[in-house]
């Protein structure tokens, strides 16, 4: 009896409408979202996250 043949792994590629961030461009996103949470925060707002991605109905 033959091997089946493993198909290949497929790519883990980001959603559609979404991006991976790396090293420096981490740090330079950080340094700027704090920076503006800072402000919101003088300001007297609270932070809030919510979900990136939700289920299809």
């Amino acid at each position: 009896m033959a091997k089946a043949k493993k198909q290949p792994r497929p790519k883990a590629l980001p959603p559609k409408g979404f991006r991976d961030y790396f090293g420096a461009e981490v740090a330079t996103r950080k340094t700027m979202l704090d920076q503006i949470a800072a402000v919101y925060h003088r300001y007297g707002f609270e932070a809030l996250e919510s979900s990136a991605v939700e289920t299809v109905e």
